[in-house]
């Protein structure tokens, strides 16, 4: 397990750190799973806001002092948001004025509507996690490495790398793709393979280097996720005590 620190706005956070997902319909169901989530041991939390049917009162929630991932996942990546993507990427911008600690953008967003979030956020000191979901396989390693590249080429702060798993050498493509390439890019990298086939692919990520692991805070955001109690049970056990001491 590699153990080290990571910048999330105005937070340093250890790593390899546990990541609540949180999604519901309602903002007031959202704050109920946040408060869960850190009293169980997550770290920092993600709101899928794209799981909500109204966006009332949000602005309260993303003034909470606690480190949030403020994510607005469009249909193409296996979120639920129906609107426009300038509608979508406005509820970030929103959230970028509001100084949310850090923002998930998708590589697949517009060029011009990815740089204008990207050089917002760096005015605001917000960070961005530049991310790459594909729900039906899991390139070659050749093609994780060109899509880390273009990733990286957009000046975001992490990059995040999610497939699916078809097969059972998807995992050891993921994971050969992390340990060739996390100190070759020059932003922390996170990567694993979704589906109960790729579980063992989130927490041997750590191992090399990827800084979060990311737990279902209450209904799961992908497949194969863990709870959060689990998952920081798990990242505890494969920890070497002397740094846990």
């Amino acid at each position: 397990m590699i153990v080290g620190e990571m910048k999330i706005g105005k937070y340093s956070i250890k790593t390899p750190a546990v990541c609540g997902a949180v999604r519901s319909n309602s903002v007031e169901g959202m704050k109920k799973i946040v408060k869960r989530a850190f009293e169980e041991g997550a770290d920092l939390v993600e709101l899928r806001v794209d799981t909500l049917k109204n966006t009332a009162g949000l602005d309260g929630l993303l003034k909470t002092k606690n480190p949030i991932i403020l994510t607005n996942r469009p249909k193409r990546e296996g979120g639920e948001f129906k609107g426009s993507e300038s509608e979508r990427v406005k509820i970030l911008l929103d959230g970028i004025k509001l100084k949310v600690p850090c923002v998930d953008l998708e590589l697949s967003t517009p060029v011009n509507l990815r740089k204008e979030v990207i050089s917002k956020a760096r005015k605001s000191g917000v960070a961005v996690i530049m991310s790459y979901h594909n729900f039906s396989k899991t390139p070659g390693v050749a093609d994780l490495e060109k899509i880390a590249k273009e990733m990286e080429k957009t000046d975001c702060d992490m990059i995040k790398i999610v497939t699916n798993l078809n097969q059972f050498n998807d995992t050891f493509n993921v994971l050969e793709f992390l340990a060739k390439n996390q100190t070759k890019v020059p932003v922390p990298v996170i990567a694993f393979v979704m589906g109960k086939g790729g579980l063992i692919s989130r927490f041997i990520a750590p191992m090399l280097g990827s800084p979060l692991v990311y737990a279902a805070a209450d209904a799961k955001t992908a497949p194969g996720q863990l709870d959060v109690k689990t998952t920081r049970r798990m990242l505890k056990e494969l920890t070497p005590k002397k740094v846990q001491d």
